[in-house]
């Protein structure tokens, strides 16, 4: 019984057995779920940095807008 080749090594598939060719599926489709969980984290990441920088902007938009309220309640209050 051979051994099941390394993912890094080139590998001639024609040559493999099927069950060696479904360990080297398998290994391949779990490289895949590692990676896709690890890209799933960073988009997580992303959004929560995204929405607090929203959240910042919307406030410093917000206190913008009640200084120019008291602005012009002051301005109109002196003429």
């Amino acid at each position: 019984m051979s051994q099941t080749p390394a993912p890094d090594d080139i590998i001639d598939k024609s040559k493999l057995s099927q069950r060696e060719l479904l360990i080297l599926l398998s290994d391949k489709v779990d490289s895949m779920i590692k990676n896709d969980d690890k890209q799933k984290a960073d988009y997580i990441d992303l959004l929560v940095r995204v929405t607090k920088v929203e959240t910042h902007m919307k406030v410093i938009a917000a206190a913008w807008g009640v200084a120019s309220i008291v602005i012009s309640i002051i301005i109109n209050l002196l003429k």
